[in-house]
């Protein structure tokens, strides 16, 4: 077997997943995974030249993402140019 392969890295007491480790538990691909973490969408740390996440931050991410998200304001005439 090798290293980091089906196994999160431990550091500090805490447990990091790496991408392949986290695109098979969401279901979604590295790619995906990777735009979250260079956008911010999705916290993680690069160690090295690879990119890990901890279980706390992937269920925060999940809990941001099923949060109903606020409608869209919708702005007319009236925002545009307010009566002086």
């Amino acid at each position: 077997m090798i290293w980091g392969e089906g196994m999160p890295k431990v550091v500090f007491k805490k447990e990091y997943y790496n991408i392949k480790e986290i695109s098979e538990m969401l279901g979604i691909t590295d790619v995906t995974i990777r735009t979250y973490f260079s956008t911010g969408r999705m916290r993680g740390v690069k160690l090295g030249n690879a990119w890990y996440s901890t279980q706390e931050d992937i269920e925060q991410f999940l809990k941001m993402k099923t949060e109903p998200k606020n409608k869209r304001k919708k702005w007319g005439r009236a925002a545009r140019y307010p009566s002086q």
